[in-house]
């Protein structure tokens, strides 16, 4: 059976032909994954790994706020040191998502509750839900299959931590499942070279 061609059913959204660079991120992203860091124990050594200088930005986050990408970077970077277990990020990921579809991301619980939808109308959302986590950033996704996407964030300057990466594959695992029965990711390698970029290959049934 040949393969079907891929299609690409959400372009990235460029500005004049470039990449928008993320330059803010929702405070709700980084408090409720602090949250979930404290609850396992692990706040004395994330604190340890936060430059001193961070110290009070970070504690000073409150949810729903638009903070600087490099509070993010500085928070991303403080975790990745403490050299977790991929499955404690996906694990957090998937926390952190369960808490922010309470928020930003409740329309999307509206949407799986709609009937008639597929993965597919949350895929195709994803620039929406990317505006209401950064300002900048872009999505692009693609249709290998009936039921198979290939995913590409840029301009996320957050995509370069590991644990960043491995949260995002848990948060978009506790997404798709609002949509299907099982769905499944993997890390693809970043065959465009864009120094942002981070792409994911989904399968569901």
């Amino acid at each position: 059976m040949s393969r079907l061609t891929e299609e690409v059913v959400l372009p990235f959204r460029l500005v004049n032909g470039l990449t928008p660079m993320a330059t803010s991120v929702r405070t709700t992203l980084l408090t409720t994954s602090f949250q979930a860091l404290k609850s396992r124990g692990f706040e004395a050594a994330y604190f340890d790994a936060l430059p001193p200088e961070d110290h009070q930005s970070i504690r000073a986050l409150v949810p729903a706020m638009w903070v600087p990408i490099a509070i993010g970077e500085a928070h991303y970077a403080s975790i990745d040191r403490l050299l977790l277990p991929t499955t404690v990020a996906a694990d957090i990921g998937d926390e952190v998502t369960t808490r922010m579809q309470r928020s930003s991301l409740s329309h999307m619980i509206r949407m799986a509750q709609a009937t008639g939808v597929t993965p597919w109308t949350g895929l195709l959302h994803l620039q929406t839900i990317m505006a209401r986590i950064f300002i900048g950033g872009t999505v692009e996704v693609k249709k290998l299959g009936p039921k198979e996407a290939r995913i590409e964030i840029r301009g996320v300057p957050l995509v370069r931590y590991a644990y960043f990466r491995n949260a995002w594959r848990g948060m978009f695992h506790t997404s798709a499942k609002l949509f299907c029965t099982v769905a499944y990711f993997r890390h693809l390698p970043n065959e465009g070279g864009h120094p942002t970029s981070f792409v994911l290959r989904m399968s569901w049934a």
